[in-house]
């Protein structure tokens, strides 16, 4: 996958003296599971000293009192490891931060957004294993590395990576937070009955992120917006093949309207909700009557 960070950030910091864990920014229970884990993977106790001193800032992931689709856990845990071991490279970041991401989550999820939120910017990000039964290598046998990749845990990735010159992308938030685990759960589901459709669907998928990527690197737009095209279907199919509304009615509204702009729309992650991603080439008009009255995020 390609992914993207977002100027919306969450932030951790430590304040001598103050007696208990705080976060700040959203009307959240204050719970405990997420510095612990990040505690565990610092090697250090749970009950530690400073697990108390440890304040958390979520407010930029909210709007108007309504949770984003930004990868909140993720940029949190990040963001704690960063203020525990603030001398650790981005690199150590993301593996003590996946590490700790992935016990909250029951051993589920890529990590991408793990790794979006420890090096920033835009970053290629691909699994070396996989976490779904065997076959796996339907998924992996396709997968040529890259130079510069970076194997770090089961995840290879390719950091500081430019977008296109000529491409304009924002992201439209389209309704409701989308659960990752429900979706894991129906991909896991659709897996074991069927793997070959699925796995074919995700390799299509693949295929597509490294057309986007070699986009990329050659800084050529029009394969980068050919790839985006291609990926829109390929999430579409990936929902119908597991049952999933991976493709919201409000992701199809934005899809029909942006076609009259002459712009393309793209499900954000999972899809399910939380942001579609609208691209353009730079020479054509800005689409911005699909902006109005709605949340925005600017990426490139």
């Amino acid at each position: 996958a390609l992914v993207q960070a977002t100027g919306r950030c969450v932030t951790a910091r430590l304040t001598p003296g103050q007696r208990a864990y705080r976060v700040e920014g959203a009307d959240l229970a204050t719970e405990l599971a997420l510095p612990r884990a990040a505690l565990v993977a610092l090697e250090l106790p749970t009950d530690a000293d400073v697990l108390h001193e440890l304040s958390l800032d979520v407010s930029a992931l909210y709007e108007g009192g309504q949770k984003l689709g930004l990868g909140s856990s993720a940029a949190s845990t990040v963001a704690i490891i960063k203020a525990l071991a603030p001398d650790r490279s981005p690199a150590q970041i993301f593996e003590l931060a996946h590490r700790a991401h992935r016990a909250l989550q029951g051993g589920r999820g890529s990590g991408a957004d793990v790794a979006s939120s420890a090096f920033g910017g835009t970053i290629a990000y691909r699994l070396t294993t996989s976490s779904l039964p065997a076959p796996a290598d339907l998924l992996t046998r396709d997968l040529q590395p890259r130079d510069g990749e970076a194997h770090i845990a089961d995840a290879a990735i390719l950091a500081a990576l430019q977008l296109p010159a000529d491409l304009k992308l924002r992201a439209v938030w389209t309704g409701e937070p989308a659960s990752s685990v429900s979706f894991i759960r129906g991909l896991t589901a659709a897996w074991n009955q069927d793997f070959e459709a699925v796995a074919s669907t995700l390799q299509a998928l693949g295929r597509q992120a490294e057309r986007a990527l070699d986009a990329c690197l050659t800084n050529d737009t029009a394969l980068w917006l050919d790839a985006f095209a291609q990926a829109d279907q390929g999430m579409e199919r990936l929902g119908e093949t597991c049952d999933l509304p991976i493709i919201t009615p409000a992701h199809r509204r934005l899809r029909e309207h942006a076609r009259e702009h002459r712009a393309l729309v793209k499900p954000s992650g999972a899809g399910g909700g939380d942001f579609s991603l609208v691209a353009w080439h730079r020479s054509q008009p800005a689409p911005t009557a699909l902006f109005e009255d709605a949340i925005t995020l600017d990426l490139h």
